[in-house]
């Protein structure tokens, strides 16, 4: 069975590690097994909204059920910090990510700039 470790990502050199360049304030998250980087994700606030994130860092891919625990995880955070919606742009480079936003609770919201965005409501 996999070793997978969690880690806060706080530091400058590890963002760097993971190809990860923050301009906005945010709360990031990255999972590591066996050694290696397998995805970040976070929330990030911008224009006056919260987002959930997530990257899945090749070669490795996470299981589908990780993707909706941390998913589950920020957006309790988030609502735990008052937040009453958090957004996201679906990832049409994965054919399930409509169907993980539906699990997580995310319903569809319209086009912005091309991509398809969801939010969630408290």
């Amino acid at each position: 069975m996999a070793n997978v470790e969690i880690v806060k990502v706080e530091d400058a050199s590890l963002a760097a590690d993971l190809n990860l360049f923050f301009d906005l304030p945010v709360k990031a998250y990255a999972s590591i097994q066996d050694g290696v980087y397998t995805s970040a994700y976070g929330l990030a606030w911008a224009e006056g909204r919260c987002w959930l994130w997530f990257k899945s860092i090749e070669p490795c891919k996470l299981p589908a059920i990780q993707v909706v625990r941390h998913a589950k995880k920020l957006l309790l955070w988030a609502k735990n910090m008052g937040e009453k919606e958090v957004f996201t742009p679906r990832d049409d480079e994965y054919s399930t990510s409509e169907r993980l936003l539906a699990i997580v609770g995310f319903e569809y919201r319209g086009l912005e700039a091309g991509k398809e965005i969801y939010s969630w409501r408290v």
